[in-house]
């Protein structure tokens, strides 16, 4: 008999936590493919070949377990009509993840009422459930306040007036961008011109405040989507990826400015800008955006993202979206957070999951000077693979200026742009991360200690792609529009035989 019990428990993310709203975050998995359970084994659709949609649970529990008797259980009846009203749930199809509207008017039951129903239909069918509360996220702030210039002689006097950078770009604030000398840009951009080879588009998205798509150096670097849209706002439900708070417009400009467009600064890469905006103007978020998020990346055709933020703790669900995201070989590139904490001892999420995900990137900060040194601000630990500088870092800001930031975040964007810039030399998935970490810079000592990261190194980055062929890379293309993720998913969903749905 299937029993139904409700007890009260605490999510263990490892620590207190903010809960944004009443949403839930959810993901079902097979433990095997049980018999009578539909499944789609064709390439794309076998991203999460194994996930499970809650919607079609109780058809499932009636259908597939022998004596299974259906309870009369007044909250046993409302989870299942909560799971099988569709406006009480969202699937975020490409990551494996499902959101139900928990205490609303569409879903009048509790988070607590859905994970046991799950966890007991999860023994019965021999499933694997996640099930957690929709967390506050939050920006890596900038561990300085951010110095924000209306002209370029005026961050020129930030900088003494006098040059420190030899970055060969024509655009008036390269001079004082020795962050990219440090990379070794120049010879990165030199090996590219010189291969040979005619670059691939490639999209770089941006899971942040939003981007400022109007500003000088960024206008021509957006993706743009059919209806001239350039990515999709998750904090108001629109299209409006304006940036109100300046960090995804500072982060976007350090990846993939203009360069030698005579305007502002150089960014690393030629590359596509994809504005996903995760994060309200105070830098706050929920996890349920930043997933739909990476979601909406991976379904419109991103290579890489870049996500400047973090929060405390783990989450499964978190964890189990990257993988999906993986499968396909998208690159997801984290900041490791600006506590100058040891991410083993004091875990940060998502940067923590690298030790689970070989193609994840979780990036710390430098200086911006020869030779680079750990910042003191800098999140270190096994789960940090890799740095970049962090200070004194100029980029794009809303409103055609620019501004000066340091942290995580602005090294973080560093990575992905290097990484997006392999991407148009036409190395792709896993070869695209080993390729980054094996290239870059002997390890860095902080403090006496010896690093498990170095430096990014751009040139060498280069050159090894050129040498590399893409084996292990994941070959298949995400779709490219909405419309084709719709119609996936639509054509997904239509297969149900009274059994089971499984997500794409």
């Amino acid at each position: 008999m299937f029993l139904l019990l409700f007890p009260l428990f605490l999510l263990g993310l490892g620590k207190a936590v903010n809960v944004k709203d009443n949403k839930t975050l959810v993901s079902v998995t097979r433990r095997s493919p049980p018999s009578g359970i539909v499944s789609i084994s064709s390439t794309r659709e076998s991203i999460v070949h194994d996930a499970v949609d809650v919607s079609a649970i109780p058809h499932m529990l009636a259908n597939n377990v022998g004596n299974l008797r259906r309870l009369s259980d007044s909250r046993l009846a409302a989870v299942e009509r909560c799971l099988q009203n569709p406006h009480a749930v969202e699937t975020l199809a490409m990551i494996g993840v499902q959101s139900v509207d928990t205490l609303s008017e569409d879903c009048p039951v509790s988070l607590d009422e859905v994970k046991a129903y799950l966890e007991e239909a999860g023994d019965e069918l021999g499933l694997d459930v996640l099930c957690e509360p929709n967390i506050e996220m939050r920006i890596v702030d900038g561990v300085n306040e951010a110095r924000i210039a209306d002209a370029t002689e005026q961050v020129a006097g930030w900088f003494g007036n006098s040059p420190k950078s030899d970055v060969d770009s024509d655009d008036p604030l390269a001079r004082y961008q020795d962050n990219l000398q440090l990379i070794n840009i120049d010879g990165a951009w030199r090996n590219v011109d010189n291969s040979g080879k005619t670059p691939q588009e490639i999209i770089l998205a941006i899971v942040d405040t939003g981007v400022d798509s109007s500003h000088p150096d960024l206008k021509d670097q957006m993706w743009t989507a059919s209806d001239g849209s350039h990515g999709y706002n998750f904090v108001d439900n629109d299209e409006n990826t304006s940036d109100l708070n300046g960090h995804g417009t500072h982060c976007a400009g350090i990846a993939a400015a203009q360069t030698d467009n005579d305007v502002g600064i150089a960014g690393i890469a030629d590359v596509k800008i994809m504005a996903l905006r995760a994060f309200g103007a105070d830098g706050t978020g929920g996890m349920l955006a930043t997933l739909n998020g990476l979601n909406w990346a991976v379904a419109h055709g991103a290579t890489v993202s870049s996500h400047s933020y973090t929060a405390d703790g783990s989450s499964r669900v978190f964890l189990q979206a990257i993988q999906n995201a993986a499968k396909v070989g998208h690159i997801v590139v984290v900041a490791s957070g600006n506590d100058g904490v040891n991410v083993d001892e004091d875990p940060r999420f998502p940067c923590s999951f690298t030790t689970q995900v070989p193609s994840m990137m979780c990036v710390g900060s430098t200086s911006s000077i020869a030779p680079p040194k750990v910042s003191f601000f800098s999140d270190t630990g096994s789960a940090v693979n890799i740095a970049a500088p962090g200070e004194n870092i100029v980029s794009t800001w809303p409103g055609d200026r620019y501004a000066v930031l340091d942290g995580t975040s602005m090294a973080t964007p560093h990575v992905a742009g290097v990484t997006a810039m392999l991407a148009t030399l036409g190395l792709k998935g896993q070869d695209l991360t080993n390729t980054v970490l094996g290239s870059q810079s002997q390890k860095l000592v902080a403090n006496g200690t010896t690093m498990n990261f170095g430096e990014l190194d751009a040139q060498n980055a280069v050159l090894m792609s050129l040498n590399t062929s893409s084996p292990s890379g994941v070959t298949t293309s995400p779709p490219t529009s909405s419309s084709s993720a719709r119609s996936l998913c639509g054509s997904f969903f239509s297969v149900a035989i009274g059994l089971a749905l499984a997500m794409m």
